[in-house]
């Protein structure tokens, strides 16, 4: 069966990234479609005053972020969607960076959602069609959350979307973790070009994140998705009280 997430071969189809500066930060940054993503991407963005190239994979297209033409000096690969199997792949970095040396080793960043608001926001923006496999890949990550990594390096730093929305202490903990060069950068004021499923002009702190699966609630197809006790006993350990709530209300198995 398949789990609606891409393999690396898959989309490994690279047309040669620029040149970096000799210490450039790099970062590659894993995250789920609907997961907040983009979001915590624009956010590292924002650390950094000169150019960041953010070259991405999953949509077969790269972009480049670069603001009032001032040159900045980090690089960001963003994988979409990636099943934490071929994780690996991705970080062979002489694999997607060109023109780098091995001199700055590139920081790993997994962004994680709760399920519910995932899913929710999968069938918002694509339909049914584009949803098959998000629970199951969901579940792989939040394994290598809770019984410790088997797929992913140790060494990744987790993004609790939840959390990095709402807790300001939060992200001045990720900035730590991250290693970024400012501290207490607040999330952008403008949201990404893909930018929310539900509120396409509302500004980012301002977007009900934890509330989309209401939208669902009366979904047959949605509750189905969450009938596994496992993957409601996860959501409720990594991500407490959001999904405790949603489990009662919905009146799913954990």
């Amino acid at each position: 069966m398949s789990t609606g997430a891409w393999s690396f071969p898959a989309w490994r189809k690279l047309s040669g990234a620029p040149p970096l500066k000799h210490s450039a930060a790099q970062y590659i940054l894993l995250g789920m479609r609907r997961s907040g993503h983009h979001a915590v991407r624009d956010w590292l963005v924002a650390h950094y005053p000169g150019e960041v190239v953010s070259h991405g994979f999953g949509n077969e297209r790269d972009w480049f972020i670069a603001r009032d033409g001032v040159v900045r000096d980090c690089y960001i690969f963003n994988a979409e969607n990636i099943d934490p199997l071929s994780v690996a792949e991705c970080l062979d970095t002489d694999a997607w960076l060109s023109g780098t040396t091995r001199e700055t080793v590139p920081k790993l960043g997994v962004v994680l959602r709760d399920p519910y608001n995932t899913l929710a926001g999968v069938l918002k923006f694509w339909g049914p069609g584009r949803s098959t496999g998000v629970v199951e890949t969901w579940a792989k990550y939040a394994r290598e959350y809770t019984e410790g990594p088997r797929f992913l390096p140790a060494r990744c730093v987790w993004v609790l979307y939840n959390r990095w929305f709402l807790e300001s202490e939060y992200r001045l903990e990720l900035e730590g973790r991250f290693g970024l060069p400012k501290l207490g950068v607040p999330i952008p004021d403008v949201q990404s070009h893909i930018g929310s499923s539900f509120e396409r002009d509302v500004a980012p702190r301002d977007l009900q994140v934890e509330d989309r699966w209401k939208h669902f609630a009366s979904d047959r197809e949605f509750l189905g998705r969450f009938q596994d006790r496992e993957v409601n006993r996860m959501a409720i350990q990594i991500f407490g009280d959001v999904a405790r709530v949603v489990c009662k209300e919905l009146e799913l198995p954990s």
